[in-house]
């Protein structure tokens, strides 16, 4: 299979904006119990902010799950004081792609930390 050039970037991004949605976020509340952390890392800035757009209506409000119990998927935001990021962790393992992509590519990596309440 052949792709043409410049798609790569393309696919990346409409792939990243996947794996991260409302659903997915209700899953992970039922099966994280309180204090449970639902952290995130990523090299692209877009994706980032595209999280950050997805947890901010999942910060302390009742969602009601697909099958209309009304389960509630709160989190707590334990990024920045401006909501956006916090410092890596140091739990958080230093990957050879992370440590390339930073050491030579100058890339910067967005670590945004939400806590099930």
């Amino acid at each position: 299979m052949s792709i043409p050039k410049g798609t790569e970037k393309v696919l990346r991004d409409c792939f990243c904006l996947l794996l991260l949605r409302v659903q997915v976020v209700r899953l992970a509340a039922a099966a994280t119990t309180q204090g449970g952390r639902l952290h995130i890392a990523t090299d692209v800035e877009e994706y980032a902010r595209w999280c950050v757009q997805v947890m901010t209506p999942m910060l302390l409000a009742e969602q009601e799950d697909d099958d209309g119990t009304g389960e509630a998927a709160e989190w707590r935001d334990c990024n920045g004081p401006d909501g956006w990021l916090v410092e890596r962790p140091q739990w958080r393992p230093l990957t050879k792609y992370e440590r390339r992509g930073v050491e030579e590519l100058n890339h910067r990596i967005f670590d945004l930390l939400y806590e099930r309440t």
